[in-house]
C-alpha cells in the first residue's frame, strides 16, 4: 500500500495518500483486514458474524384448501399477531384472518379480528 506507482501491473497508492497508517495497523496484513476489523489469527480463521435482522416463521393454515404453510414476520409484524392473539384470548366467539396487502410495491402481512362466519371449522381430530 505504500509504494509508489509506476504503472500497470506494478500498482500502488502512495502517490494519492490514501494510507495513512495509525497504531492499529501493525496488526493487519491488509486493508481489507483492517476494513473488517479482523486483526488476530482466531479472527482470521473463524471470520466475525454480524447481526443484520431477525425473521419469525409463523404456520398458517389455510381452510379454503386445506394446506398447511409457513410465512416470515418482522419484529413489528410478530408483536401485532401477538397482541391479536392476547386480545383474541378473552373473545372466544372471533377468528383471526391473515391477508396481505400492498405496501410500496410489497406485500405485508396483515392480521385482524373478525367475526366467523357459518360453522366454526376445525380438524375432525379436534372433534375426535
Amino acid at each position: 500500500m505504500k509504494r509508489h506507482s509506476k504503472g500497470y501491473p506494478d500498482l500502488g497508492v502512495a502517490d494519492i495518500g490514501l494510507c495513512r497508517p495509525d497504531e492499529a495497523c501493525q496488526k493487519f496484513e491488509s486493508p481489507v483486514e483492517y476494513a473488517c476489523g479482523i486483526g488476530t489469527k482466531e479472527d482470521r480463521e473463524k471470520g466475525r458474524l454480524l447481526h443484520i435482522k431477525t425473521q419469525y416463521m409463523v404456520r398458517i393454515f389455510d381452510w379454503s384448501t386445506g394446506r398447511e404453510g409457513e410465512i416470515e414476520l418482522s419484529q413489528r409484524e410478530k408483536d401485532t399477531l401477538e397482541a391479536l392473539l392476547a386480545e383474541k384470548s378473552g373473545q372466544k366467539d372471533k377468528v383471526i384472518v391473515y391477508t396481505r396487502v400492498r405496501v410500496r410495491g410489497k406485500l405485508k402481512p396483515r392480521f385482524f379480528l373478525r367475526d366467523p362466519e357459518g360453522p366454526r371449522r376445525q380438524m375432525l381430530s379436534d372433534i375426535l
